[in-house]
Protein backbone atom coordinates (compact mmCIF):
# COMPACT_ATOMS: atom_id res chain seq x y z
CA UNK A 1 0.00 0.00 0.00
CA UNK A 2 2.82 2.37 0.88
CA UNK A 3 4.55 1.55 -2.41
CA UNK A 4 1.42 2.38 -4.40
CA UNK A 5 1.03 5.71 -2.53
CA UNK A 6 4.66 6.62 -3.18
CA UNK A 7 4.33 5.84 -6.90
CA UNK A 8 1.12 7.88 -7.08
CA UNK A 9 2.77 10.89 -5.39
CA UNK A 10 5.80 10.62 -7.66
CA UNK A 11 3.63 10.54 -10.77
CA UNK A 12 1.61 13.50 -9.47
CA UNK A 13 4.80 15.46 -8.72
CA UNK A 14 6.22 14.84 -12.19
CA UNK A 15 2.92 15.76 -13.77
CA UNK A 16 2.70 18.95 -11.70
CA UNK A 17 6.28 19.99 -12.47
CA UNK A 18 5.78 19.47 -16.18
CA UNK A 19 2.29 20.97 -16.47
CA UNK A 20 1.98 23.62 -13.78
CA UNK A 21 5.61 24.24 -12.89
CA UNK A 22 6.95 27.79 -12.43
CA UNK A 23 10.48 26.60 -13.22
CA UNK A 24 10.94 24.35 -16.22
CA UNK A 25 13.93 23.01 -18.16
CA UNK A 26 12.95 21.50 -21.52
CA UNK A 27 14.74 18.78 -23.46
CA UNK A 28 16.90 21.39 -25.24
CA UNK A 29 18.24 22.87 -22.02
CA UNK A 30 16.06 25.99 -22.23
CA UNK A 31 14.90 27.38 -18.89
CA UNK A 32 11.41 28.73 -18.38
CA UNK A 33 10.52 30.74 -15.28
CA UNK A 34 6.83 31.47 -14.85
CA UNK A 35 6.10 29.74 -18.15
CA UNK A 36 5.96 26.15 -19.40
CA UNK A 37 6.81 27.22 -22.94
CA UNK A 38 10.33 28.74 -23.07
CA UNK A 39 10.88 30.76 -26.21
CA UNK A 40 12.97 28.74 -28.63
CA UNK A 41 15.16 31.76 -29.41
CA UNK A 42 16.42 32.14 -25.83
CA UNK A 43 18.18 29.91 -23.34
CA UNK A 44 16.32 31.56 -20.45
CA UNK A 45 12.76 32.85 -20.69
CA UNK A 46 11.29 34.67 -17.69
CA UNK A 47 7.64 35.66 -17.59
CA UNK A 48 7.44 38.73 -15.36
CA UNK A 49 9.97 41.02 -13.72
CA UNK A 50 13.56 40.21 -12.78
CA UNK A 51 15.21 41.47 -9.59
CA UNK A 52 18.90 41.25 -8.67
CA UNK A 53 19.61 42.26 -5.09
CA UNK A 54 22.29 42.25 -2.41
CA UNK A 55 19.68 41.64 0.33
CA UNK A 56 20.21 40.84 3.18
CA UNK A 57 23.78 42.08 2.80
CA UNK A 58 24.64 45.75 3.11
CA UNK A 59 24.81 48.10 1.37
CA UNK A 60 21.35 47.18 0.13
CA UNK A 61 21.23 47.52 -3.67
CA UNK A 62 18.61 46.42 -6.20
CA UNK A 63 18.87 46.10 -9.97
CA UNK A 64 15.45 45.81 -11.58
CA UNK A 65 14.17 44.68 -14.98
CA UNK A 66 10.43 45.32 -15.33
CA UNK A 67 8.07 44.53 -18.21
CA UNK A 68 4.41 45.28 -18.78
CA UNK A 69 4.20 47.88 -16.02
CA UNK A 70 2.70 50.80 -17.93
CA UNK A 71 4.53 53.53 -19.83
CA UNK A 72 6.93 53.00 -21.47
CA UNK A 73 6.29 49.28 -21.02
CA UNK A 74 9.78 48.31 -19.87
CA UNK A 75 12.10 49.64 -17.18
CA UNK A 76 15.72 49.07 -16.21
CA UNK A 77 16.69 50.74 -12.96
CA UNK A 78 18.77 50.63 -9.83
CA UNK A 79 18.12 51.87 -6.30
CA UNK A 80 21.56 53.55 -6.23
CA UNK A 81 20.59 55.81 -9.20
CA UNK A 82 23.69 54.84 -11.18
CA UNK A 83 24.18 52.16 -13.82
CA UNK A 84 27.60 51.54 -15.36
CA UNK A 85 27.98 49.56 -18.57
CA UNK A 86 31.29 48.12 -17.52
CA UNK A 87 33.44 45.04 -17.86
CA UNK A 88 36.60 44.37 -15.87
CA UNK A 89 38.41 43.28 -19.05
CA UNK A 90 37.33 46.12 -21.36
CA UNK A 91 36.51 49.06 -19.02
CA UNK A 92 33.42 51.06 -20.08
CA UNK A 93 31.36 49.70 -22.96
CA UNK A 94 30.01 51.56 -25.97
CA UNK A 95 26.23 51.98 -26.20
CA UNK A 96 24.21 52.00 -29.40
CA UNK A 97 20.64 53.28 -29.65
CA UNK A 98 18.34 54.96 -32.13
CA UNK A 99 17.54 57.86 -29.79
CA UNK A 100 18.41 58.97 -26.28
CA UNK A 101 16.18 61.22 -24.16
CA UNK A 102 17.15 62.99 -20.93
CA UNK A 103 14.82 64.23 -18.22
CA UNK A 104 14.27 67.96 -18.74
CA UNK A 105 10.79 68.60 -17.35
CA UNK A 106 10.28 71.97 -15.66
CA UNK A 107 8.68 70.27 -12.65
CA UNK A 108 12.08 68.81 -11.73
CA UNK A 109 14.00 72.09 -11.97
CA UNK A 110 14.37 74.82 -9.37
CA UNK A 111 16.10 78.21 -9.23
CA UNK A 112 16.03 78.87 -12.98
CA UNK A 113 18.42 81.60 -14.12
CA UNK A 114 20.19 82.61 -17.30
CA UNK A 115 23.77 81.51 -17.97
CA UNK A 116 26.14 84.36 -17.17
CA UNK A 117 29.11 85.17 -19.42
CA UNK A 118 28.71 82.12 -21.67
CA UNK A 119 31.24 83.33 -24.26
CA UNK A 120 33.85 83.89 -21.55
CA UNK A 121 33.31 80.34 -20.27
CA UNK A 122 33.48 78.88 -23.77
CA UNK A 123 36.71 80.68 -24.51
CA UNK A 124 38.26 79.19 -21.38
CA UNK A 125 37.45 75.63 -22.48
CA UNK A 126 40.20 73.81 -24.37
CA UNK A 127 39.02 71.37 -27.04
CA UNK A 128 41.51 68.76 -28.20
CA UNK A 129 42.05 66.13 -30.84
CA UNK A 130 43.48 63.01 -29.24
CA UNK A 131 43.63 59.21 -29.34
CA UNK A 132 41.55 57.50 -26.68
CA UNK A 133 42.58 54.07 -25.37
CA UNK A 134 40.18 51.31 -26.46
CA UNK A 135 40.33 47.90 -24.76
CA UNK A 136 38.36 44.94 -26.10
CA UNK A 137 38.31 41.15 -26.39
CA UNK A 138 38.33 39.67 -29.88
CA UNK A 139 36.41 36.66 -31.16
CA UNK A 140 39.23 34.36 -30.02
CA UNK A 141 38.96 35.61 -26.44
CA UNK A 142 42.22 37.54 -26.57
CA UNK A 143 42.46 40.85 -24.69
CA UNK A 144 43.57 43.62 -27.06
CA UNK A 145 44.16 47.35 -26.80
CA UNK A 146 44.02 49.97 -29.52
CA UNK A 147 43.29 53.67 -29.91
CA UNK A 148 40.47 55.66 -31.49
CA UNK A 149 40.91 59.31 -32.64
CA UNK A 150 38.40 61.71 -31.07
CA UNK A 151 37.60 65.36 -30.48
CA UNK A 152 36.79 66.29 -26.91
CA UNK A 153 37.77 67.86 -23.61
CA UNK A 154 39.74 66.88 -20.53
CA UNK A 155 37.41 66.33 -17.57
CA UNK A 156 39.80 67.82 -15.02
CA UNK A 157 40.17 71.02 -17.07
CA UNK A 158 36.44 71.45 -17.69
CA UNK A 159 35.49 71.13 -14.03
CA UNK A 160 37.99 73.88 -13.22
CA UNK A 161 36.22 76.22 -15.67
CA UNK A 162 32.58 75.29 -15.05
CA UNK A 163 32.74 75.36 -11.27
CA UNK A 164 29.09 76.36 -10.76
CA UNK A 165 27.73 73.04 -12.07
CA UNK A 166 28.39 69.32 -11.51
CA UNK A 167 29.69 68.23 -14.90
CA UNK A 168 32.14 65.46 -13.93
CA UNK A 169 31.84 62.24 -11.96
CA UNK A 170 34.52 59.95 -10.58
CA UNK A 171 34.15 56.61 -12.37
CA UNK A 172 35.74 53.20 -11.95
CA UNK A 173 39.05 54.06 -13.55
CA UNK A 174 38.81 57.75 -14.42
CA UNK A 175 36.80 60.94 -14.36
CA UNK A 176 33.61 60.90 -16.48
CA UNK A 177 32.02 64.01 -17.98
CA UNK A 178 28.45 64.94 -18.96
CA UNK A 179 29.04 66.40 -22.43
CA UNK A 180 25.34 67.32 -22.78
CA UNK A 181 25.80 70.20 -20.32
CA UNK A 182 28.01 71.93 -22.90
CA UNK A 183 24.99 72.29 -25.25
CA UNK A 184 23.09 74.98 -23.25
CA UNK A 185 26.38 76.84 -22.82
CA UNK A 186 26.92 76.81 -26.60
CA UNK A 187 23.35 78.02 -27.25
CA UNK A 188 23.71 80.84 -24.71
CA UNK A 189 27.07 81.76 -26.24
CA UNK A 190 25.63 81.86 -29.77
CA UNK A 191 22.72 84.01 -28.60
CA UNK A 192 25.03 86.46 -26.85
CA UNK A 193 27.33 86.58 -29.85
CA UNK A 194 24.38 87.12 -32.20
CA UNK A 195 23.33 90.17 -30.18
CA UNK A 196 26.82 91.57 -30.60
CA UNK A 197 26.74 90.77 -34.34
CA UNK A 198 23.35 92.45 -34.74
CA UNK A 199 24.64 95.56 -32.98
CA UNK A 200 27.76 95.68 -35.16
CA UNK A 201 25.73 95.06 -38.33
CA UNK A 202 23.42 97.94 -37.43
CA UNK A 203 26.41 100.25 -36.93
CA UNK A 204 28.01 99.11 -40.19
CA UNK A 205 24.75 99.44 -42.08
CA UNK A 206 24.18 103.00 -40.87
CA UNK A 207 27.81 103.90 -41.60
CA UNK A 208 27.61 102.56 -45.17
CA UNK A 209 24.26 104.24 -45.79
CA UNK A 210 25.46 107.55 -44.35
CA UNK A 211 28.66 107.55 -46.38
CA UNK A 212 26.76 106.59 -49.54
CA UNK A 213 24.37 109.55 -49.33
CA UNK A 214 25.80 113.06 -49.73
CA UNK A 215 25.16 115.61 -47.00
CA UNK A 216 24.13 113.15 -44.29
CA UNK A 217 26.94 113.46 -41.73
CA UNK A 218 25.68 113.34 -38.16
CA UNK A 219 22.19 114.34 -39.30
CA UNK A 220 21.57 110.87 -40.64
CA UNK A 221 20.41 109.48 -37.31
CA UNK A 222 16.63 109.34 -37.60
CA UNK A 223 16.36 107.92 -34.07
CA UNK A 224 16.80 111.43 -32.72
CA UNK A 225 13.21 112.27 -33.56
CA UNK A 226 11.31 112.65 -30.30
CA UNK A 227 7.88 112.62 -31.98
CA UNK A 228 5.51 109.84 -31.01
CA UNK A 229 4.70 109.27 -34.70
CA UNK A 230 8.04 108.34 -36.31
CA UNK A 231 8.93 106.46 -39.46
CA UNK A 232 10.36 102.97 -38.94
CA UNK A 233 12.24 100.32 -40.90
CA UNK A 234 11.83 96.62 -40.11
CA UNK A 235 13.95 93.54 -40.76
CA UNK A 236 13.43 91.89 -44.12
CA UNK A 237 11.79 88.47 -44.17
CA UNK A 238 12.98 85.90 -44.79
CA UNK A 239 16.60 86.56 -43.98
CA UNK A 240 18.65 85.00 -45.52
CA UNK A 241 16.63 84.69 -48.75
CA UNK A 242 17.29 83.06 -52.12
CA UNK A 243 14.29 84.07 -54.24
CA UNK A 244 12.68 87.17 -52.78
CA UNK A 245 12.20 89.00 -49.49
CA UNK A 246 9.83 91.66 -48.21
CA UNK A 247 11.11 94.85 -46.60
CA UNK A 248 8.45 96.36 -44.35
CA UNK A 249 8.40 99.97 -43.20
CA UNK A 250 6.19 102.58 -41.57
CA UNK A 251 5.97 106.23 -42.66
CA UNK A 252 4.77 108.96 -40.33
CA UNK A 253 2.35 111.69 -41.38
CA UNK A 254 5.08 114.30 -41.88
CA UNK A 255 6.80 112.36 -44.66
CA UNK A 256 7.25 114.39 -47.84
CA UNK A 257 9.38 111.94 -49.82
CA UNK A 258 10.73 108.49 -49.07
CA UNK A 259 13.00 105.88 -50.55
CA UNK A 260 14.51 102.53 -49.73
CA UNK A 261 18.02 102.10 -51.08
CA UNK A 262 20.18 98.97 -51.16
CA UNK A 263 24.00 98.91 -51.25
CA UNK A 264 26.67 96.24 -51.25
CA UNK A 265 29.21 96.18 -48.43
CA UNK A 266 31.51 98.47 -50.43
CA UNK A 267 28.84 101.18 -50.54
CA UNK A 268 27.85 100.69 -54.19
CA UNK A 269 24.13 101.27 -54.74
CA UNK A 270 22.40 98.20 -56.21
CA UNK A 271 18.69 98.98 -55.99
CA UNK A 272 16.40 101.88 -55.13
CA UNK A 273 12.66 102.04 -54.44
CA UNK A 274 10.72 105.32 -54.55
CA UNK A 275 8.00 105.03 -51.92
CA UNK A 276 4.53 106.48 -51.71
CA UNK A 277 4.85 108.99 -48.84
CA UNK A 278 1.37 108.12 -47.57
CA UNK A 279 1.32 107.51 -43.81
CA UNK A 280 1.12 103.91 -42.59
CA UNK A 281 2.62 100.44 -42.96
CA UNK A 282 3.77 99.15 -46.31
CA UNK A 283 6.42 96.95 -47.89
CA UNK A 284 8.57 96.48 -50.97
CA UNK A 285 9.78 93.21 -52.48
CA UNK A 286 13.44 92.64 -53.29
CA UNK A 287 14.27 89.78 -55.66
CA UNK A 288 17.55 87.94 -55.68
CA UNK A 289 17.74 88.73 -59.40
CA UNK A 290 17.98 92.43 -58.43
CA UNK A 291 21.32 91.75 -56.73
CA UNK A 292 24.45 90.71 -58.63
CA UNK A 293 25.91 88.04 -56.32
CA UNK A 294 25.30 86.20 -53.07
CA UNK A 295 26.36 88.11 -49.99
CA UNK A 296 25.45 90.68 -47.37
CA UNK A 297 23.78 93.92 -48.42
CA UNK A 298 22.76 97.08 -46.59
CA UNK A 299 19.35 98.69 -47.00
CA UNK A 300 18.08 101.94 -45.53
CA UNK A 301 14.85 103.89 -45.24
CA UNK A 302 15.33 107.53 -46.26
CA UNK A 303 12.56 110.02 -45.49
CA UNK A 304 12.71 113.72 -46.29
CA UNK A 305 16.34 113.27 -47.28
CA UNK A 306 17.39 111.77 -43.94
CA UNK A 307 18.28 108.21 -43.07
CA UNK A 308 15.65 106.84 -40.69
CA UNK A 309 17.31 103.46 -40.14
CA UNK A 310 19.60 100.97 -41.88
CA UNK A 311 19.79 97.18 -41.69
CA UNK A 312 21.53 94.24 -43.35
CA UNK A 313 20.17 91.42 -45.48
CA UNK A 314 21.76 88.21 -46.79
CA UNK A 315 21.08 87.05 -50.32
CA UNK A 316 21.86 83.44 -51.27
CA UNK A 317 21.67 82.70 -54.98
Amino acid sequence: MKTKSFIFLAIFAVFSLSTFAQLKVDQFGRIGMGTNYPNSGYKCHIKGNLLLTTYPSTPFIEFQFKVGNGWPGTEIGSTVDKIAFWSTWTSYNKLYAEKFFKMSDENFKLNLSSIELPIKKLLELKPYKYDVIDRYIDENGDSLQGTIPEYGFISQEVEQVLTEIKITEDGKDGKLMDYDQIIPLLVAGIQEQQKQINSLEAQIARLIATNSLPGQGNNGNGNGNNSIDVSKLFNNTPNPFNISASISYYLCNSTGSAQIKIWDMQGNEKKSFNLNPQQGNNQVIINSSDLPISGTYVYALIANGQIIDAKTMICIK
